[in-house]
């Protein structure tokens, strides 16, 4: 295989990715800026313009205390959140869903499109109130979907 089509079927695979790379790019151009952006980042916007003011020599041993203070509560704290229960699970979770074949979700849209056909008549027929057509129409929907998903056995994070 040539270097031209490994490139271009990479480009090709990485289509999920790329766009969970573009939300998350996105998303911590949006956090930076916020206060919570400052807190768990180590460089503030603030503290370098603090540097290059002229004030900076008259405060600048309060600054480097409180500067070492401000860090070790921003580095302890992004350590605790990076290295907790919760973060550890979604982190697994997030891998385990993108890992996991396009296959299993086409199964799962069928059985739950079924599922929902199958409901709207069995309710409709048991009840006596009227159930929405949307019941039918989202089973479809579903099921349509489904079929393709068939086709591929790769994982979701490289269709």
């Amino acid at each position: 295989m040539r270097a031209s089509d490994q490139k271009r079927m990479h480009a090709r695979d990485g289509i999920i990715l790329k766009r969970l790379h573009r939300l998350s790019a996105w998303l911590y151009a949006l956090i930076l800026h916020s206060f919570v952006g400052r807190l768990f980042t180590s460089f503030s916007q603030t503290e370098q313009a603090a540097h290059q003011g002229q004030l900076h020599s008259l405060t600048e041993s309060r600054n480097k205390r409180s500067d070492r203070v401000f860090f070790r509560i921003r580095l302890r704290l992004s350590a605790m959140i990076e290295n907790s229960l919760f973060s550890r699970m979604m982190s697994g979770l997030g891998k385990a869903l993108l890992r996991t074949s396009v296959n299993t979700y086409g199964v799962f849209f069928l059985f739950f499109g079924c599922y929902a056909v199958v409901t709207y008549y069995v309710l409709g027929s048991i009840s006596e109130t009227q159930m929405p057509f949307s019941y039918v129409l989202t089973g479809g929907a579903l099921i349509l979907c489904s079929l393709p998903m068939f086709a591929t056995g790769r994982p979701l994070a490289y269709v």
